[in-house]
């Protein structure tokens, strides 16, 4: 029976599964492998920070998120269309494994970074995700 996620070792099971799945999708896993070809043992633990900051307000994450993902839009748009991608594989990776008030709030999490990603990349004054807009 799933639980909510408790400690880092829950961060790292979901965030491990999120890639895997990121990695195998046809809309935004060439982004990993051929645009930015991330160095996973790089970019893994830096990801557990940011979820353990996000969730447990550690701050074991100390970077600009945001900076990375502008170099990327430069090479290849990030558009509406990855960032719903990227949500829907988030909350999947979430609902497999994980179920509860921190789990709730991973996915809440999840939808206002991608939000203020795709305000600051594109230099939006608003924006909403149409699938995910009625997640409170």
């Amino acid at each position: 029976m799933p639980k909510d996620i408790e400690n880092r070792d829950d961060i790292v099971l979901l965030v491990d599964n999120f890639y895997a799945n990121v990695m195998t999708s046809p809309t935004i896993g060439y982004f990993f492998s051929d645009v930015v070809r991330v160095d996973w043992s790089v970019h893994l633990p830096k990801m557990y920070a940011f979820w353990e900051t996000m969730l447990f307000d550690k701050r074991t994450y100390t970077q600009a998120p945001y900076m990375p993902h502008y170099d990327v839009n430069e090479i290849q748009p990030l558009t509406e269309v990855e960032f719903n991608e990227w949500l829907t594989l988030f909350h999947e990776s979430v609902d497999e494994y994980f179920v509860g008030k921190v789990a709730e709030k991973a996915k809440l999490k999840a939808i206002s970074v991608a939000k203020v990603m795709m305000r600051k990349i594109h230099n939006l004054e608003n924006f909403e995700f149409e699938n995910f807009k009625n997640m409170k």
